[in-house]
């Protein structure tokens, strides 16, 4: 049995409420394909931050098939405070760096960022200054003044 807001988590933009100016934002960078290689989502508990990291995943991750079918690839959701150390982070770098198989990119969503150790932050700089071609972070906070300034 699933939670409420589980059961009715908004699956599509359309879905989400209250969020406009960004939902607006993101639809329009999926229409031009300008995709930026990380993106933080800031905001209290609750408001939407991971559900529209979600939406926003899949939505880059669709591709027209020969076929005529629409596919897509999920994106990599990470606990940060869960996965806070530098060993961590080491293995999802060496992941980055590997090709998507399923969608064009391979998308990281980082859950509770701000848990992340000041080690493994210091560990993701690099990647995240000088990213995997095909690889997007989505860092997903509800502190971000523990984000490094950098």
């Amino acid at each position: 049995m699933h939670t409420l807001a589980v059961k009715y988590r908004p699956s599509s933009f359309a879905e989400v409420c209250g969020q406009r100016a960004i939902v607006s934002i993101l639809q329009k960078q999926i229409e031009l394909k300008t995709f930026k290689n990380a993106y933080l989502f800031a905001g209290a508990s609750g408001c939407g931050k991971t559900t529209v990291a979600r939406i926003f995943a899949t939505e880059v991750n669709k591709y027209l098939l020969d076929t005529g079918e629409w596919a897509s690839s999920d994106p990599i959701e990470i606990d940060g405070a869960s996965n806070n150390g530098v060993e961590n982070v080491r293995n999802i770098i060496a992941e980055a760096s590997e090709r998507s198989l399923e969608g064009m990119y391979k998308i990281y969503i980082i859950d509770e960022a701000q848990g992340l150790s000041s080690a493994a932050w210091q560990a993701f700089l690099k990647c995240i200054e000088e990213p995997p071609k095909y690889t997007i972070f989505i860092f997903c906070t509800t502190d971000p003044q523990k984000i490094p300034a950098t």
